[in-house]
C-alpha cells in the first residue's frame, strides 16, 4: 500500500516542531530508537515512530482520563486547507431524537455528474473529527476529480454506534438526495474510512444495505477497525499492540463504542444451509 507522502511528512514537521520547543529531548529519543518493536515499522516511518514514542504514548494508553488531552492533542495534526478546492460546511437533520449533524462538503460543482465519496474520519472510534481531515480530502478530490461528503459523527464514549450510524447514515441520505446540486452522479456513490473510519464505513454500507434507500456503489476500507475481539478475547502475534495503538487503547475505543466489553456477548452466526 502506498504511504501518505503528505501525512508523512506532517507527522516529521510534529516531531521537529516538539523538539524546537524542547517537549522531545535527544536522549528519549534515542531510547525510543532502540525499541525492538521498530524493525515492524516501514524504514521511512521508523524516526516519526520513535519520535512518537519519545512523549511517553505508550505510557498513556487511552482512558476516560486521557481522552481530552489525546484529543485535544490530535486536533493540532490538520493541515491548512487548501485555497483552489471548495469546501463548504451544512447542517443535515438526522432525525429524532437525535440531533442535527455538520457534513463539509468538498469539491462541489453543480453542473457536472462526478462520482463522490462519502470518508469517514478515523481516531479509535473515540478521536478526530471532520474538519482535522478536511485538507487529505481536499487533495483526494483533486487528484481524483470527485465530490466528497464528510460527516462530523458522534464519538464514542459520549455517543456509541447507535448514535454514529445514524450521523453517518443521514449524511448519506442527504449526499444522495442532493446529488444533482452537488455536481454528484447518484449511482457512483462510494463510501470510504481508514482505521476507525473504515470501520464505520463497512458499517453504514452495511445499513445502507439493509435499509434499501441509498445504492452504495463501492466500499473503500484501508486498515478498518472491523473486530472487537483482536486483541481482547482473542490473542494476536507478540509484536502486534505494541506501538503506539495499544491493547489497553484499543480495548477502550471498542469498550466505548460498543457499551459493552469487548470480546463479549456476540451475536449468534445464521446457520448456513
Amino acid at each position: 500500500m502506498a504511504i501518505n507522502v503528505n501525512r508523512r511528512t506532517l507527522l516529521g514537521q510534529a516531531v521537529l516542531g516538539a523538539l524546537a520547543g524542547g517537549l522531545l529531548r535527544p536522549a528519549s529519543l534515542l531510547a525510543a530508537a532502540e525499541d525492538p518493536y521498530l524493525r515492524f515499522v516501514h524504514p521511512e516511518l521508523r524516526g516519526v515512530a520513535a519520535a512518537i514514542l519519545a512523549r511517553g504514548i505508550n505510557e498513556k494508553p487511552l482512558s476516560s482520563a486521557t481522552l481530552a488531552a489525546q484529543r485535544e492533542g490530535m486536533s493540532r495534526f490538520a493541515r491548512p486547507q487548501r485555497k483552489d478546492v471548495p469546501v463548504e460546511r451544512r447542517v443535515v437533520p438526522v432525525g429524532k431524537p437525535h440531533p442535527d449533524v455538520a457534513v463539509y462538503v468538498i469539491n462541489a460543482r453543480p453542473g457536472l455528474a462526478a462520482p463522490a465519496t462519502l470518508p469517514n474520519h478515523g481516531g479509535g472510534l473515540v478521536l478526530g473529527s471532520a474538519e482535522t481531515s478536511i485538507t487529505d480530502l481536499q487533495d483526494l478530490c483533486a487528484e481524483l476529480d470527485c465530490v466528497a461528503v464528510t460527516v462530523d459523527y458522534r464519538l464514542a464514549p459520549e455517543a456509541t454506534y447507535a448514535a454514529s450510524i445514524e450521523d453517518n447514515y443521514a449524511g448519506l441520505k442527504w449526499l444522495h438526495a442532493n446529488a444533482g446540486e452537488l455536481g454528484v452522479d447518484p449511482a457512483r456513490i462510494a463510501v470510504m474510512g481508514e482505521s476507525a473510519g473504515g470501520g464505520h464505513a463497512a458499517l453504514l454500507a452495511l445499513t445502507a444495505r439493509d435499509r434499501g434507500e441509498v445504492p452504495v456503489a463501492f466500499q473503500c476500507l484501508v486498515y478498518p477497525m472491523l473486530d472487537d475481539r483482536t486483541g481482547t478475547s482473542r490473542a494476536v502475534p507478540p509484536h502486534v499492540g505494541k506501538l503506539i495503538w495499544t491493547a489497553p487503547s484499543n480495548r477502550y475505543g471498542w469498550h466505548s463504542f460498543l457499551g459493552l466489553e469487548p470480546g463479549g456477548r456476540r451475536v449468534p452466526a445464521r446457520a448456513v444451509p
